[in-house]
């Protein structure tokens, strides 16, 4: 392709130490090279014009021929197949023979190479030769994919023995064949044939369930690619938004509770008993003994037989504590409620 393509494409302006540049600059100088005076010249002889596109009338119709393979070009006019993921998906389902999902591309693709070596007709369901457009059924699936055919192929070929197969690193599965099979993936693999070498030309809708897992990224494993590789199945995105949904309305539906009980109350004139206030203990010195007659703040009883003769702003202006009463000891400590009730915690 060189011969074709040579000098009608810039790389780059400036060279590097590849050299693909049509200058060179060093410091301040610049040095034109060859490949800049041969494109300069070429552009010089050319003097396009533009054409309004309303104006514009398509006068080459005639498809363009490929060249003929040889020493400059190796590409056949053979296209490789679409890739085409329901057919893989159905390819994996029918081996018994598969690559572990804990295997490295590297693996797989060592192991390809040592089974291709060892045996060419395991691989020709999975073939590539761009230049002769020579192409396995499934040449276009990923690398586990084309290594299981492959594999199970070899471990056929071995008359099934799990040894062959285990040895390269492959695991066993239950194959999906015959009756259990979809209907599309029948009529597919049958086109492919049983050693791959079959061009699909059919590829009918998957059932409606398989069409949707199907849809998403190649495959890894047996089936679609909707089990782990340690074989537990995955939640979907739909089953994961409807678990959100549900917590979400639940945690709704408790503080809407709630809210109504804490409206009823209110509406009964029942307001909700007060937080509890806690009071730091007298010092052992100063804890009154029993029946002794409560101590005055400010002069006055304490707060909870106030309420007869104090305004409610009036309570709030009240120091109920001194600084002497707030050292307490350690350990020990009194809450007191609005009923003046006492508990003792320790």
């Amino acid at each position: 392709m060189t011969g074709v393509f040579s000098g009608g494409i810039v790389y780059q302006y400036y060279a590097d130490d590849a050299n693909y540049g049509l200058v060179t600059a060093l410091e301040n100088q610049v040095s034109l090279s060859p490949d800049f005076t041969a494109l300069s010249s070429q552009i010089a002889r050319i003097s396009p014009s533009s054409t309004n596109i309303a104006q514009y009338t398509v006068t080459n119709t005639v498809e363009q021929v490929c060249p003929t393979v040889g020493a400059s070009w190796s590409a056949a006019p053979t296209l490789p197949p679409t890739p085409y993921q329901r057919l893989c998906t159905c390819m994996m389902q029918s081996l018994e023979c598969i690559w572990n999902g804990n295997a490295t591309d590297q693996t797989i693709s060592n192991g390809i190479t040592q089974i291709c070596s060892a045996d060419d007709v395991a691989c020709y369901g999975v073939y590539t030769n761009s230049t002769n457009g020579t192409y396995g059924a499934f040449s276009a699936c990923n690398e586990t994919e084309v290594g299981s055919w492959a594999l199970n192929q070899w471990y056929l070929q071995q008359a099934g023995n799990e040894a062959a197969c285990s040895s390269l690193g492959g695991i066993i599965q239950s194959p999906t064949t015959g009756a259990a099979q979809a209907t599309d993936c029948s009529i597919m693999l049958q086109q492919a044939g049983s050693l791959g070498t079959g061009t699909i030309t059919s590829t009918p809708s998957p059932p409606a369930t398989a069409a949707s897992t199907s849809s998403g990224a190649a495959s890894t494993g047996p089936g679609t690619g909707a089990t782990s590789p340690g074989g537990h199945s995955k939640l979907s995105g739909g089953a994961i938004a409807g678990i959100v949904i549900a917590l979400v309305a639940g945690i709704g539906g408790v503080a809407a509770a709630l809210l109504w009980r804490r409206r009823r109350a209110q509406a009964a004139g029942k307001a909700a008993p007060p937080d509890p206030v806690l009071k730091p203990e007298l010092p052992d010195n100063q804890v009154r003994a029993a029946g002794e007659a409560k101590p005055l703040i400010d002069g006055r009883e304490t707060p909870a037989e106030l309420r007869a003769s104090v305004s409610p702003y009036e309570l709030q202006s009240i120091n109920y504590f001194q600084p002497a009463e707030l050292e307490a000891p350690h350990g020990a400590s009194e809450v007191m409620y609005s009923d003046d009730e006492s508990r003792r915690t320790g």
